[in-house]
């Protein structure tokens, strides 16, 4: 995952990243799913922005469980080359600022 993503915190897509983001057709799947995983990750209720990126992560990851979900996820891992996990990494950090900002998170970049 690390090859995928940048290494400073918080964690950002790198241009591969963002090339199985789009190839596999992640992005796409994870907006039309945003609710269903922003409402997981709330009634969790994270203390900190670490444990809200887990869950993000973890609830992203979740939908290789849903059958409806499951030929449409591994089709896109084969088109862009990477592993089903990988595809949903990528998706969760796609959209992970985005629901740790709705979370009152502070997600701004330190560089």
């Amino acid at each position: 995952q690390a090859y995928f993503s940048d290494r400073h915190s918080p964690i950002q897509l790198n241009v591969k990243g963002t090339e199985i983001l789009t190839a596999s057709g992640i992005n796409k799947i994870v907006e039309e799913h945003y609710q269903i995983i922003f409402d997981n990750v709330k009634s969790k209720n994270p203390s900190n922005a670490y444990e809200g990126e887990q869950l993000v992560v973890s609830s992203v990851n979740n939908l290789k469980s849903d059958l409806s979900l499951k030929n449409t996820i591994e089709e896109g891992a084969f088109s862009s080359g990477v592993n089903v996990d990988t595809v949903l990494y990528v998706g969760a950090i796609f959209i992970r600022d985005r629901i740790l900002k709705q979370l009152g998170f502070n997600v701004e970049d330190d560089r």
